[in-house]
């Protein structure tokens, strides 16, 4: 009897603690950029329009070069050590984490990154248990930076209105965290074809 006492007693402990480990797992998932469907994508969205930036605008560039030269004056151990807070502070992450497969958003990021973009609306978002679909516009400034090369030509700006393009974002929730898992709308094609010269589907 005093066995199977002991038996429980260790059982309850240990379900305690499992359900103690879940809870707050799920707090600290709810509380980052996966808590939510239209977070996740905000993140995402977020982490393309700078890198884009960086990749399209000279300012930038020339920015983040004049840092990265003071990098290399410092000793090579605490330039390592320093080059990750340096990228941290212009918010240039891998957002492949937010993806349910790292090589389809790396895909989808080479398709993002055709344009040069630094706004965008999240339109509204259709959320069920654990799916869920984000729609998001955003208008490109440029594309494949041929307006800043025109411009530096001296060809005249275009006048040609720019038109938003339209995304759908369809995600999954897994162990308390929402993960995107499909792009649909006018990027889909560049997307899948990334995604075949990857290998990926």
């Amino acid at each position: 009897m005093r066995k199977l006492i002991v038996v429980v007693a260790i059982g309850l402990v240990v379900a305690g603690g499992i359900w103690w480990k879940s809870a707050s797992d799920r707090k600290k998932a709810e509380a980052g950029d996966q808590g939510t469907p239209v977070r996740a994508v905000r993140a995402y969205m977020d982490t393309i329009s700078k890198i884009g930036t960086f990749m399209w605008s000279e300012k930038r560039q020339q920015k983040i070069k004049a840092d990265i030269k003071e990098l290399k004056k410092k000793p090579e151990e605490q330039a390592g050590k320093e080059a990750k807070g340096l990228f941290e502070k212009y918010g240039l992450k891998d957002p492949t984490y937010l993806f349910e497969e790292k090589k389809y958003g790396k895909a989808a990021a080479t398709a993002f990154l055709l344009f040069h973009f630094e706004t965008f609306t999240v339109k509204n978002d259709d959320t069920k248990e654990d799916t869920a679909t984000v729609t998001v516009e955003f208008t490109p400034q440029d594309i494949l930076g041929l307006q800043a090369l025109t411009t530096k030509l001296g060809a005249p700006a275009s006048k040609t209105e720019k038109k938003p393009i339209r995304v759908f974002f369809d995600l999954k929730k897994r162990r308390h965290k929402w993960y995107i898992t499909k792009i649909r709308g006018e990027l889909s094609k560049p997307i899948d074809a990334f995604s075949h010269l990857r290998g990926t589907r």
